[in-house]
């Protein structure tokens, strides 16, 4: 695996006179993270194989970032941009839109699978993913200033409103955690309930306005009880808009309570706060209403009704 990019990498960055980026190496999911096929086979399990033992026991992944490292200080060129990977949760039918509650419960907590190293997947992995800073602390041991993708995911099928908040959950998570690129396996149907996921962010007031269109930072947020509610934070590099986006994964009515806290650039409640949403109506993104309840100048508050999810738009006074 390393060979070919060693082999064509170098030609492609000719061909296109270093003007185009270089992903690699894309493996299919958490086995191919450590090993290759051959281990896979031979060895029948993630973890080990021949290959890995023969190569200083390294996961596959840190080895190939190893060695497009190793080519960059032999050779003055860099042959790898972005260290790309898929990701797949996989707990039965989370890809689906089946709903029984089991599987709702694991579709509605697999984001928690791209960070958290304190949540165990539930499936055949029965470990710790936290996927994200997983690759991203191979990057900084072995190739830093390598950016990285998940080119291939799902969060569920395109017609249930736990998809839909799963999905839009991962988006806020790629931003939150600095991926550079992330597409969806397959792309939702057109008009498709899904397609919310993506338009609470690029289409929230039907008018194609996007958060993205001045530049944004993420800024740490947490919540009280993961499990329930999820929350992201996103301001503009302008300091003159503030995105919060609230995932309620309970099946009953969520009061949010949202507090700014110490050194977030003294972004405060003064100002209008508009707030849109994702309703299990079917109805897709919809204007709420303006947030008026305030019990101070750095916080605000919310009802959340069940599976829903919450952009509030904070404008800085």
């Amino acid at each position: 695996i390393a060979g070919k990019l060693t082999t064509y990498g170098p030609a492609l960055k000719k061909a296109c006179n270093n003007q185009c980026k270089i992903l690699g190496y894309t493996p299919w999911g958490w086995c191919g993270y450590f090993t290759d096929g051959y281990d896979h086979d031979v060895a029948g399990g993630c973890t080990t194989g021949p290959h890995r033992q023969a190569h200083n026991n390294m996961p596959l992944i840190a080895w190939y970032l190893q060695q497009a490292a190793n080519y960059e200080k032999q050779n003055g060129q860099r042959i790898l941009d972005i260290m790309d990977v898929h990701y797949y949760p996989q707990a039965s039918n989370v890809n689906t839109c089946q709903e029984d509650a089991t599987t709702l419960t694991n579709r509605l907590q697999a984001p928690r699978s791209l960070y958290d190293w304190s949540y165990t997947d539930p499936s055949w992995i029965n470990e710790p993913i936290a996927l994200i800073p997983r690759v991203k602390a191979w990057i900084d041991e072995y190739y830093p200033m390598t950016n990285y993708s998940i080119t291939e995911y799902s969060f569920g099928g395109d017609t249930c409103q736990s998809s839909v908040i799963a999905t839009a959950e991962a988006l806020s998570i790629y931003a939150t955690y600095g991926v550079t690129l992330a597409t969806k396996w397959t792309a939702p149907s057109n008009g498709s309930l899904l397609t919310n996921a993506w338009n609470i962010y690029t289409n929230y007031d039907k008018k194609r306005t996007n958060i993205y269109k001045n530049g944004l930072y993420a800024v740490n947020t947490s919540t009280s009880d993961i499990e329930m509610v999820t929350g992201y934070t996103f301001v503009s590099k302008d300091n003159k808009m503030v995105y919060v986006y609230l995932f309620n994964k309970d099946n009953k009515t969520s009061s949010v309570t949202y507090k700014f806290m110490g050194g977030n650039n003294n972004i405060n409640t003064n100002g209008d706060i508009s707030l849109y949403g994702i309703d299990d109506d079917g109805m897709g993104v919809k204007y709420i209403g303006a947030v008026n309840t305030k019990p101070d100048s750095s916080s605000f508050s919310v009802d959340m009704p069940k599976y829903s999810v919450r952009l509030t738009i904070l404008q800085q006074s």
